[in-house]
C-alpha cells in the first residue's frame, strides 16, 4: 500500500486527499514555526490599531471585509476628570490632540461625574513625559521621573477583553422545494450539499469553521456576555415578584419554600440555613399556608416514580409538573459456571433512568438550552495573517472526534421525505464507586452524564446542576454469594470467579441501560420540538467514557495488570517504561486495541469453550485465547450492542489526570524522593528541613493553600494537595540533599513533571502546545529513567513509616480474612477430607490451614528463622523492606496517551474524573437523610425530589419579571469584569501627609529610609497625571492655549492632598483575560503572601532579547484628593481636586544566570534599601497579575534577627534569593509560553522551538535616556497612517484593545484611562506595550 509522507512532520498518509487535509490544518504550524519572527506582524500599527466598536464586536459580516471596518487610535488614552467649577455638568472633554468630536458622541463616551463642585475620579490618565524644558535638561527632572523604572507610561498596560466568537453570516439559498417528491433520490438531489463555512475571526484571531449545508440558524454563543465569561461569583438577582405558576405537589408559593428548604438544606443545618428559615416565617400569611399542608404526601408525590397515579393531591394533576420518567428498578441476571455447569440467577437490581428520556427533557423544557450547541464548529487560530491557521483544541463540540460524528451525520442519506435539520448529541460518561460516610461501609456506585454539547466551563461548575444521574450500579448481592457458597460445599469461591461475576453483572447492567429505545436514537434519531420553535432530529452519539484504572478494567473486559495491562493498545507490561521512545510511539499507533471481528470471535470462542467444554475460566484453554491480549472471557456491552453504530469502547476511555498523575505518577515521585531525604541523612533532619520549607512557602489565593505543619507525613492529602506540592516543590528541594549531582537530578526531574502536568492541564490547547507537549512528553519519559539510572541506582532506599503501617493494615485484614474462612471451614466439619478450594471447572487452589495464626509472616524480614507464633489475628510488627522507584506500571504508560485524546477529545479538563469526583458530594449528602436501609432507592428518591424542585423553581422564576442588574455600584465593583482593577472608596484609614512632609537629618534616630522622600516621590509621581487633567479642563472650557500642546510647567511642590490626607486600603482587585479567553481576578491583600505583582518590562518591546517582566512587592494601596494649587497658566486657577489612585512598590532585581541551577526559573532579589531604585509609585493599571515568589530556602535570610533596616519595608523577613513560580496556575504557566496563549494580546510570535527568556540576560534597570519630547510624539503620530489611505481615527478606547507586548495578561483598562495626548505612537514595526 502506498503512503504520502507529510514535508514537514513526518507522518504518512494513506490518500492524498488526506494528506492535504492533515497540512492545511494540523500541520500549519510547519511554516509558521519557521517564519515566527515576521510573525510580529500581527502587532504592527495597523493591525494593532484595527477593532470593532463594542456594539459590533458580534456583527456579521464577511471576514474579508473586516480590515474595512472603524478603527480607532489605541494610543490615545481619554480620562474621566472631574467637572471643574467652569463647566457645566454636561460638558465632557475629548483627548488632547484629537480633532473635536460631535458633542453627542462625546457624551456618550465621556462620563463625568460632579459631587458638589467636584467628583472623584475613579481612575487618571498617566503622562509619560514632563514639561519641555525638563525634557532638555534631564538632570533637573525629578527623581521619579529621571528613573527608567518609574516612568509613569512604561507600567500603563491595557488588555483585551474575553469575547465571545464573532457572529456567523448567514447563507441564503434559493426558495423550498414544494410538492411531493418523485423519487428518493430525487429528494435527496435537491437538497443542498453540505460543505465547509466559516465565519469572521473576533479580536484574538479565533473563527468557526462548521460543515453543513449552511451557516447554522442557532448560535449559542451569539448572547454571551463578558459576565459569562467572567470566572467569579455570579451577581444576578431576582425580583420578588409573586408568581401565579405551578408548585408541583405543594398548595402554594409558602409551602413549596418551605419544602424546598426542607430538601436543600442537609442533615446538619447552618446558621445561614436558619436565616433563611427566619425570612420565610416572616412572609405574609406564612402559617396559614402551611399549616394546611399535608407535608408527607406532598413530600412522597414529590419523590415518587409512579406518576400522579398514587400520590396525587386532591385536586392536583401531577402530569402538568412530573415531566419525567423517573427512576426504573431492573433486576439483573448473569449465566456464570458453577462445577462445569451454567448456571443462570439473579444477582441484583439495577437502579436506572431512559437516557432518550433525558434527551427529550433537556431538548425541549431545559432552561439551559439557550447555551446548547446544536452545530459543532472548528476554531481556528490565526496570529499571523502570513502563515496558515492553527486549530484550537478546547470543548468536545469543537474537537476532532465530535467534527467527524457531524460530517457523517451530514454526508449520510437523511430518512425519506425529512428535511428537518440533524443534530448530533454528544454523551459523556463517568462511573466510579464512593463510600458514603467515613464510619461506614456502606457504598454507592453511581454513573453520570454529562452533553458534550454544552460549555465545559458550565459542567463543570455542580451548582450549574448540567449533570445527569443516569444508574446506581450493583455488585453481586449476598444472596448470589449464599447460592455460589452451597455450590462450593460451604465454602467461599475463589477471587477470580467473584471478580469474573462482578464483570458479567457490570455489563449486564450496561446491557439494560442501552436498550432498544436509544439504539434506535443512535440509528434513526427522534424529532423532538426545540425551545426555539424548529423542530429538530437528534441523533446520541457516545464520545467519552471516565473512569479510573481499576473502573477501566471492567469497562474494557481485560485483566486487571495482566501482560497487556492498558486498555487503549497491546503494549507488554515488560515496555510501560518506555515512555517517548521511539518504540513506545509505535506501539501506541499500530498495536491499538480495536472492538473489531477479530476480538470478538478470541471472546466468543473462549466463551463457548467454557460453556460446552466446561473448561475452567482461569484454565490453560481460555488463557491460550486471551491471555496474549489480556482479554477476559466476558461479552463487552458495549461491543455487543453498539456493534453496528460502529462504536469503539477502547477510543473512548479517556485518560485521567488526576488518578494518573497527581495520585499516580507524581505521587509515587514524591515518596520515593522522602524515602531519598530519609536515606541521605540520619534522624530525619533533611525530612524535617522539608517540613520546615513547605510550611514557609506562601499561599497564593484559591490555587496555593498553606501547607501542612508536616507535608513528609502525606495524611488525608487529596489530589489538590499532591498538586500543590508539585507546583512548590523545586524552591523546596532546591539543594536540599548534600550530594549536589543528586539535588541537582531531583530538581531537573521536579521541573520537567511540573511542566508536564502544566501543559497537560490547560483547558486551551493549540496546535503549537500541543507540538510543545509532544516534545515534554519525550523529555520526561528520559528523565525518569536518566533518574532512575543516576539517583535511584546509587541511593539504596526502604520503606517510610506510614508505608510499613499501611502495610501492616493490609496484613491484619488478610489474616483476619483467612482466619474467617478457616473458622467456617471447621465448623462445616470438612476442614480435613473436604476439597482444598473450590475452583470453577476443575480448577484447584491452595489448601487453607487450620491455624492461620501459626502461618509465617510473608512481610517479615527473619529469612530463615523459623516463623514465631502470635496471637490468633495478630500480625506481628513488620520491619521497613527495600524498595525503588518504579515507573512500569500503566499509569506511566498513560501519559503518552494525552496529547492525542488532546487532539481527538479536546482538552483534558472536559473529562476529567476530577468532575465526577466533584460530584459525589451530592449521594453522600443525600445519604445523610436517608434510613440507612435500602440505599439505591432512598438515593434515586432524593434524587428526583432535588431536580423536580429545581425544575419548579425554575418555573416560578421565569414567570416572575425578572429585575434589570440593579446591582449597587460600590458593593459589587469588585465582582465586575468590566474593570481593570478595584480599589475601594471608603476612607477608614486616613493617613496624614503633615509628618511625611518633615524633613529630618539622615542620622535622626528611628528615622525610616522610606518615609524620608515619601511626599517627594509622592508630588513627583501625581503631578503628571494631574497636569493632564488640568489642561483637559482648560480645552473642554474653551481655552485655546490648552489646543496647542504642552505649554504648561507645572511645580510639584504645589500639588496639595485635600485635607493633607491619603487614604490606605489593604484590599485591591485585578482583573485579567486568561490565555483560554476567559476573565478572572486576583486580590492583592498587602502585609500577606498575596503582595507580589508581575508588571511588563517597558525595555521588553525595543529588546526582545530582555526579559518582558517586573517583579514588585506592593507595600501601599492608596487614594487620595488632589488639586494644583498654583497657577496653570497666567490667570488661570483650578483648585477643584480629583481622585488618584496609586501604589507604592519595592522592585525586585533580576539575578544573573546561575551556571550551576538547572531550572530557567527567574531568581530575585531585593535591591538595597537605601538604593534609589528600591522603592517607587506606580498606577494600579501597571499591574499585570499577582505572581507567586517563592524563597530560595537554601540560601538563607539576610537578617538572622529578624530585624531589617526598614519598618516600612518590612525587610527583616527579607530572603537573600526568590524563586518566581511559573508552574502555580494554567495561565501563569502560559505566560511564559511565549506566542503560545490565545488569550493574551498583543503578542509576538517566538521560533519553535521556544526560547526560555532568561532573566538575566539584560538588567531592567533604568536607562539614562531623556523621555521624548511632545514634538517627536506628534511627529509619529502624524507619520501614522493606515495602509488604505485613511489616517487611524482617535477616540474612545475599546475593551477589545491592548497595547502590551510580547505576553500581556489582557487585564481591562478602565474607560475612564482614556486620552493621554502624551501617548508615543509607533510605527508599523513597533508594539505598542505600555501605552508610549
Amino acid at each position: 500500500m502506498s503512503s504520502h509522507p507529510c514535508p514537514n512532520c513526518g507522518r504518512e498518509f494513506a490518500a492524498p486527499e488526506h494528506l492535504a487535509s492533515h497540512k492545511s490544518s494540523y500541520c500549519s504550524m510547519g511554516s509558521l514555526l519557521f517564519k515566527t519572527q515576521q510573525a510580529s506582524s500581527i502587532l504592527s500599527d495597523k493591525r494593532k490599531r484595527q477593532k470593532l466598536l463594542r456594539s459590533q464586536y458580534l456583527s456579521i459580516g464577511n471576514p474579508d471585509a473586516l480590515s474595512s471596518l472603524p478603527h480607532k487610535n489605541d494610543v490615545v488614552a481619554e480620562c474621566y476628570v472631574a467637572a471643574p467649577a467652569m463647566m457645566s455638568p454636561r460638558e465632557t472633554g475629548a483627548p488632547v490632540g484629537v480633532q473635536e468630536p460631535d458633542v453627542n458622541e462625546s457624551q456618550e463616551r465621556l462620563t463625568t461625574t460632579t459631587i458638589t463642585e467636584s467628583a472623584p475620579v475613579t481612575g487618571t490618565q498617566v503622562q509619560e513625559s514632563t514639561n519641555a524644558q525638563l525634557q532638555e535638561n534631564p538632570i533637573d527632572a525629578p527623581i521619579a521621573l529621571r528613573r527608567g523604572r518609574r516612568t509613569k507610561g512604561a507600567y500603563r498596560t491595557q488588555d483585551y477583553h474575553p469575547e465571545a466568537y464573532a457572529a456567523n453570516t448567514p447563507v441564503q439559498f434559493g426558495p423550498h422545494l414544494q410538492g411531493t417528491l418523485a423519487s428518493r433520490n430525487a429528494f435527496r438531489a435537491s437538497l443542498p450539499k453540505p460543505t465547509f463555512h466559516e465565519g469572521p475571526a473576533n479580536t484574538f484571531g479565533l473563527r468557526r469553521r462548521y460543515y453543513g449545508p449552511s451557516i447554522p440558524t442557532h448560535d449559542p454563543e451569539e448572547g454571551i456576555t463578558l459576565e459569562d465569561l467572567y470566572d467569579s461569583v455570579s451577581h444576578n438577582e431576582l425580583s420578588n415578584a409573586i408568581s401565579t405558576t405551578s408548585y408541583g405537589p405543594f398548595p402554594n408559593l409558602n409551602s413549596f419554600e418551605l419544602g424546598e428548604w426542607f430538601i436543600n438544606a442537609g442533615s446538619q443545618l447552618s446558621v445561614a440555613s436558619l436565616q433563611q428559615l427566619v425570612c420565610l416565617t416572616q412572609k405574609p400569611g406564612f402559617v396559614e399556608d402551611v399549616g394546611a399542608t399535608n407535608w408527607q404526601k406532598a413530600l412522597r408525590c414529590l419523590g415518587s416514580d409512579e406518576g400522579a397515579s398514587s400520590h396525587s393531591l386532591p385536586g392536583e394533576d401531577n402530569d402538568q409538573w412530573i415531566d419525567d420518567d423517573g427512576w426504573k428498578v431492573t433486576p439483573v441476571s448473569i449465566t456464570v459456571p458453577i462445577a462445569k455447569v451454567m448456571e443462570t440467577q439473579t444477582v441484583g437490581s439495577l437502579y436506572h433512568r431512559n437516557i432518550v428520556s433525558i434527551v427529550r427533557d433537556k431538548v425541549s423544557s431545559s432552561p439551559d438550552m439557550q447555551h446548547f450547541h446544536y452545530d459543532p464548529f472548528e476554531v481556528l487560530w490565526q496570529p499571523d495573517p502570513n502563515a496558515p491557521p492553527m486549530r484550537v483544541h478546547s470543548e468536545l463540540y469543537n474537537s476532532e472526534a465530535f467534527m467527524k460524528a457531524h460530517r457523517e451525520l451530514q454526508d449520510s442519506p437523511p430518512p425519506p421525505g425529512c428535511k428537518r435539520p440533524r443534530v448530533v448529541v454528544g454523551l459523556m460518561f463517568w462511573s466510579d464507586e464512593t463510600h458514603l460516610a467515613s464510619f461506614s461501609s456502606q457504598r454507592l456506585w453511581p454513573c453520570y452524564m454529562f452533553f458534550g454539547n454544552e460549555s465545559k466551563y458550565r459542567r463543570c461548575k455542580p451548582s450549574s446542576n448540567l449533570c445527569h444521574h443516569i444508574a446506581y450500579f450493583e455488585k453481586p448481592c449476598d444472596e448470589f454469594k449464599e447460592f455460589v457458597t452451597s455450590k462450593f460445599q460451604g465454602r467461599l469461591p475463589p477471587k477470580s470467579f467473584l471478580a469474573h461475576c462482578k464483570m458479567e453483572m457490570f455489563h449486564a447492567q450496561w446491557e439494560i441501560i442501552l436498550d432498544d429505545e436509544l439504539l434506535d436514537a443512535i440509528k434513526n434519531g427522534i424529532v423532538i420540538m426545540c425551545q426555539d420553535g424548529i423542530e429538530r432530529r437528534f441523533y446520541i452519539r457516545i464520545f467519552t467514557y471516565s473512569a479510573d484504572y481499576p473502573e477501566k478494567v471492567l469497562i474494557a473486559t481485560i485483566r486487571n495488570l495482566g501482560d497487556c495491562p492498558c486498555p487503549r493498545c497491546l503494549v507488554k507490561k515488560e515496555q510501560l517504561d518506555q515512555l517517548g521512545t521511539a518504540t513506545d510511539l509505535l506501539i501506541r499507533e499500530t498495536n491499538a486495541r480495536r472492538d473489531d471481528d477479530a476480538r470478538r470471535k478470541l471472546v466468543e470462542d473462549a466463551i463457548s469453550k467454557i460453556c460446552t467444554q466446561g473448561v475452567a475460566l482461569s484454565g490453560k484453554t481460555v488463557d491460550d485465547l486471551l491471555k496474549p491480549q489480556s482479554l477476559q472471557p466476558v461479552m463487552n456491552a458495549f461491543s455487543k450492542r453498539l456493534r453496528l453504530a460502529k462504536f469503539d469502547i477502547f477510543s473512548a476511555l479517556t485518560v485521567d489526570l488526576l488518578h494518573e498523575f497527581e495520585l499516580g505518577v507524581w505521587k509515587a515521585l514524591f515518596t520515593h524522593l522522602l524515602r531519598i531525604l530519609e536515606a541521605s541523612q540520619k534522624h530525619d533532619v533533611l525530612i524535617h528541613e522539608l517540613d520546615k520549607r513547605y510550611r514557609l512557602v506562601p499561599a497564593f489565593g484559591k490555587t496555593v493553600r498553606r501547607f501542612s505543619l508536616n507535608v513528609s507525613e502525606m495524611k488525608k492529602k487529596a489530589a489538590r494537595d499532591y498538586e500543590d506540592l508539585l507546583q512548590c516543590a523545586i524552591p523546596v528541594f532546591d539543594q536540599l540533599l548534600p550530594n549536589e549531582k543528586h539535588s541537582h537530578a531531583i530538581v531537573s526531574i521536579l521541573y520537567k513533571c511540573a511542566k508536564w502536568h502544566a501543559l497537560a492541564k490547560l483547558r486551551m490547547h493549540t496546535d503549537a502546545t500541543l507540538q510543545l507537549l509532544d516534545a515534554e512528553t519525550v523529555e520526561l519519559g528520559t528523565e525518569f529513567r536518566s533518574f532512575i539510572d543516576a539517583v535511584c541506582s546509587e541511593i539504596q532506599t526502604k520503606e517510610l513509616a506510614i508505608e510499613v503501617a499501611a502495610r501492616q493494615r493490609r496484613e491484619q485484614r488478610k489474616l483476619l480474612k483467612e482466619l474467617k474462612v478457616a473458622k467456617q471451614t471447621v465448623k462445616d466439619g470438612d476442614a480435613t477430607d473436604a476439597p482444598k478450594t473450590a475452583s470453577l471447572g476443575g480448577d484447584v487452589g491452595p489448601p487453607v490451614p487450620n491455624d492461620v495464626s501459626t502461618m509465617p509472616n510473608k512481610g517479615s524480614n527473619e529469612g530463615g528463622k523459623p516463623p514465631q507464633k502470635s496471637m490468633p489475628g495478630i500480625v506481628k510488627p513488620l520491619t521497613a523492606k527495600l524498595v525503588a522507584l518504579n515507573i512500569r506500571t500503566p499509569k506511566f504508560h498513560f501519559l503518552g496517551d494525552y496529547s492525542r485524546m488532546i487532539r481527538t477529545f479536546g482538552t483534558s479538563d472536559s473529562y476529567s474524573t476530577e468532575s465526577g469526583e466533584l460530584l459525589h458530594r451530592y449521594p453522600k449528602k443525600w445519604y445523610n437523610r436517608s434510613s440507612k436501609r435500602n440505599i439505591r432507592k432512598e438515593i434515586a428518591r432524593h434524587e428526583r425530589k432535588i431536580a423536580r424542585m429545581r425544575a419548579i423553581r425554575q418555573q416560578i422564576n421565569k414567570a416572575k419579571k425578572t429585575k434589570g442588574k440593579e446591582i449597587d455600584e460600590q458593593k459589587t465593583a469588585a465582582r465586575n469584569p468590566d474593570i481593570h482593577h478595584y480599589i475601594g472608596i471608603n476612607q477608614k484609614c486616613p493617613i496624614s501627609t503633615l509628618p511625611l512632609s518633615q524633613s529630618f537629618p539622615d542620622d535622626t534616630p528611628g528615622l525610616d529610609p522610606l518615609g524620608k522622600d515619601f511626599m517627594m516621590d509622592l508630588r513627583n509621581h501625581v503631578m503628571p497625571r494631574l497636569k493632564d487633567a488640568l489642561i483637559e479642563r482648560c480645552r473642554v472650557s474653551g481655552y485655546s492655549w490648552a489646543e496647542q500642546g504642552d505649554p504648561i510647567a507645572l511645580d510639584p511642590s504645589r500639588v496639595s492632598f485635600k485635607d493633607y490626607r491619603i487614604f490606605s486600603h489593604k484590599i485591591m482587585r485585578v482583573k485579567y483575560t486568561t490565555y483560554d479567553v476567559r476573565r478572572d481576578e486576583d486580590v492583592i491583600h498587602v502585609d500577606s503572601d498575596m503582595c507580589n505583582v508581575i508588571l511588563h518590562n517597558p525595555q521588553h518591546h525595543d529588546d526582545s532579547g530582555t526579559h518582558p517582566y517586573l517583579y514588585a512587592r506592593i507595600l501601599g494601596i492608596y487614594h487620595a484628593f488632589v488639586s494644583y494649587s498654583g497657577e496653570i497658566a497666567p490667570d488661570v486657577y483650578n483648585i477643584n481636586p480629583i481622585r488618584v489612585e496609586f501604589l507604592r512598590v519595592r522592585w525586585y532585581n533580576l539575578e544573573d544566570d546561575d551556571p550551576n541551577s538547572p531550572v530557567p526559573f527567574d531568581r530575585l532579589s531585593f535591591p538595597p534599601i537605601h538604593s534609589p531604585d528600591a522603592v517607587s509609585f506606580i498606577e494600579p493599571e501597571a499591574v499585570l497579575r499577582a505572581a507567586h515568589i517563592i524563597p530560595r530556602f537554601s540560601l538563607g535570610r539576610i537578617y538572622q534577627d529578624g530585624k531589617g533596616q526598614s519598618q516600612m519595608a518590612g525587610d527583616g523577613a527579607d530572603w537573600k534569593e526568590y524563586y518566581v513560580n511559573q508552574f502555580v496556575d494554567r495561565d501563569m504557566f502560559m505566560r511564559y509560553q511565549v506566542g503560545m496563549a490565545v488569550g493574551h494580546l498583543p503578542r509576538h510570535i517566538p521560533k519553535y522551538p521556544l526560547k526560555q527568556y532568561s532573566s538575566r540576560q539584560a538588567s531592567h534597570l533604568p536607562t539614562t535616556e531623556p523621555l521624548p519630547d511632545h514634538d517627536s510624539c506628534a511627529q509619529d503620530k502624524a507619520s501614522h497612517v493606515v495602509d488604505d489611505g485613511r489616517e487611524a481615527t482617535d477616540g474612545e478606547e475599546t475593551d477589545d484593545e491592548e497595547t502590551d507586548d510580547e505576553e500581556t495578561d489582557n487585564e481591562e483598562t478602565d474607560d475612564d484611562e482614556m486620552g493621554n495626548k502624551a501617548d508615543i505612537e509607533l510605527n508599523e514595526i513597533d508594539i505598542v506595550m505600555f501605552g508610549h
